[in-house]
């Protein structure tokens, strides 16, 4: 597995990942990765070879995706991080700021490649630096096997570039291009991300396969009904500038308290997740609460204390948050606020009996106020929730892979 970014980090594609090849090892699997040094196995079972650091911001200590109980903290060295990052090395790097760690990573993945036999290599993206490892593998060791995992699009993505593109456009198409021939299996999370590249790539259409989001918890918990008085809604995940910011879930409260003024108060949002600063300010509310980024272990646990989840779509059509299958699970009521036509949570929860899906042009907060008082102490029960989650298990989403070792 060539990913820069695993255990310990708890973001959503090393999480998958750490998830997967823990699974596999038991199966009695020998799973490798190559990763940043910072990196760590979960068990005696994996083996980690770490190099470098995954970015600049973690050679420098501003490693995101780690457990954190409170907001991170701005100060001069963050500040002084930050500028640089945003007007001197986002406009230079190359394919993305994972580049920093290509020469070590490949280095090692060849010398690995020539020293024990692999049956596979699976490299995960974003970042796409981790395709470029797996395509000068695949390059020297042709007969090898090699799935390219991809979270998100690399050089389509116009929303937010992932890079500048005004510089490298071009070489962004050609770099995916290459990936996508030399790859034996290209695998995508989301049916809508399936379907754009068959628009942009469609000469290698017999090699994509849509393999969704992962649910590691066990049985579904329930707990006893919250009579402190006060409405709790949650949001669990980041917040990212032009993609999902937190103005969508500030405007949602406003507009709910000038339909019910009551609420005024009683209504409290929790936020869990990493804040990154430029967002810190705005969540400065005293309807606000922030609990930091707090091990996956704990987030079914913590969805439980809530009444209402809540969920922020990308104002893509293709990306879906790797929260949707915790969300699932939960069983809990949830407000779905989108931006995009064909919303690929709202998609994701077709059959879900228990969410209201609000655009934010739609004028309906008075049927979210309705919603809310109608369904806050509701949840699934234990059965349906099984059946909704099962295609999302660790066991099926695992095989779905092994097809393809």
């Amino acid at each position: 597995i060539i990913s820069p970014y695993f255990y310990p980090n708890i973001n959503p594609r090393p999480y998958r990942w750490t998830k997967i090849a823990e699974y596999w090892a038991a199966k009695g699997y020998e799973v490798h990765v190559v990763s940043e040094k910072l990196s760590q196995s979960p068990n005696k079972n994996i083996v980690i070879h770490g190099v470098g650091h995954s970015a600049l911001k973690s050679l420098v200590g501003q490693q995101r995706g780690t457990v954190k109980t409170e907001k991170s903290n701005t100060n001069w060295k963050k500040r002084c991080f930050q500028w640089l990052n945003d007007f001197f090395w986002k406009k230079i790097y190359f394919p993305d700021d994972s580049c920093i760690w290509y020469f070590l990573a490949k280095n090692k993945t060849l010398q690995l490649l020539e020293n024990q036999h692999f049956d596979v290599i699976i490299s995960s993206s974003l970042p796409f630096t981790a395709h470029l490892v797996g395509l000068a593998a695949k390059q020297k060791y042709p007969t090898l096997k090699w799935i390219a995992d991809t979270g998100d699009p690399f050089s389509f993505q116009k929303e937010v570039p992932l890079n500048n593109s005004f510089f490298y456009k071009n070489l962004n198409s050609y770099f995916e291009k290459k990936v996508l021939e030399y790859a034996d299996n290209v695998s995508f999370t989301t049916e809508n991300t399936q379907a754009l590249y068959l628009k942009y790539f469609p000469d290698f259409s017999r090699k994509y396969h849509v393999i969704p989001p992962i649910l590691t918890v066990g049985d579904a918990i329930f707990q006893e009904k919250n009579d402190d008085g006060f409405i709790h809604l949650a949001y669990f995940g980041k917040f990212y500038q032009q993609i999902r910011e937190p103005k969508s879930i500030i405007d949602f409260y406003e507009r709910v308290i000038a339909e019910k003024p009551d609420w005024e108060g009683k209504l409290k949002i929790h936020i869990y997740g990493d804040v990154f600063e430029v967002f810190q300010k705005e969540l400065s509310k005293p309807y606000i609460v922030l609990h930091g980024l707090i091990p996956r272990e704990k987030v079914a646990e913590s969805m439980q204390k809530a009444n209402i989840l809540i969920n922020i779509s990308n104002i893509t059509d293709y990306q879906l948050p790797s929260k949707a299958s915790d969300y699932l699970f939960s069983g809990k009521p949830i407000v779905n606020l989108f931006a995009a036509k064909n919303d690929a949570f709202a998609d994701f929860f077709k059959d879900y009996p228990l969410i209201f899906n609000l655009h934010h042009d739609e004028k309906k907060h008075q049927s979210v106020v309705n919603f809310i008082k109608k369904n806050k102490d509701q949840k699934l029960n234990r059965v349906m929730i099984r059946t909704l989650c099962e295609p999302y298990s660790l066991k099926v989403v695992s095989k779905m892979y092994e097809k393809y070792l």
